[in-house]
């Protein structure tokens, strides 16, 4: 039986290894939405991209509050493709395992039981998207995100945080940094439909 995506909700940190999270992707009611969490950041609210993509800031300590109590109040379940999204959760002291779904199990189980033969390898998200042709599929780089962010955050703190004084280059990285994020996040939906665990029905 499959859940239904009314229920859920979907999330996917970029961020370096050993620091919080620089930016989270959000999913919810079939509406996608980017909050940035680095201060050294906030410049890229004034991204071209957000004319069409609703980009916020929030610490994350605000960000994860205000997720815990989201859910709480709409008896959601926050879904990402690791367990990281729930270490984050944990590591500023909020225990979210009663409602987080680590959907990467689930789609190997699923590939495991439906096609173990041809099962992406290795099972990275890009690579069942790629297996399910997602239409929207674009390749941004594999493990690219944190150069990215490094370049993106360093040439914001030098132009005082104004978009516009970027170079070419850095808004170029700065836009794929935020498409990467958005095709994991709506990308990993796309997965769970494919595989039926979950429904695509949408409360109106």
């Amino acid at each position: 039986m499959s859940i239904s995506r009314n229920s859920l909700l979907f999330i996917d940190f970029e961020g370096l290894i050993k620091e919080d999270p620089s930016l989270v992707g959000v999913c919810s009611d079939d509406q996608f939405r980017l909050v940035i969490l680095d201060p050294r950041l906030e410049g890229v609210l004034q991204s071209p991209l957000a004319h069409e993509i609703p980009i916020s800031f929030l610490s994350i300590t605000d960000f994860l509050e205000q997720t815990v109590k989201l859910v709480r109040t709409e008896h959601k379940v926050i879904v990402a493709f690791s367990e990281r999204e729930q270490l984050v959760f944990q590591s500023k002291g909020w225990n979210v395992s009663d409602y987080y779904w680590n959907a990467h199990k689930s789609l190997k189980q699923w590939f495991n039981q439906h096609d173990r033969i041809n099962r992406p390898k290795p099972f990275t998200l890009n690579s069942i998207l790629r297996y399910f042709s997602y239409p929207l599929h674009t390749d941004y780089g594999e493990k690219q995100a944190t150069q990215r962010i490094v370049h993106v955050r360093n040439m914001l703190e030098a132009r005082q945080q104004t978009y516009s004084q970027l170079t070419n280059v850095a808004k170029s990285k700065c836009t794929k940094l935020l498409r990467y994020n958005q095709k994991d996040v709506k990308g990993l939906v796309f997965a769970l439909e494919q595989t039926g665990l979950i429904s695509s029905d949408i409360e109106t």
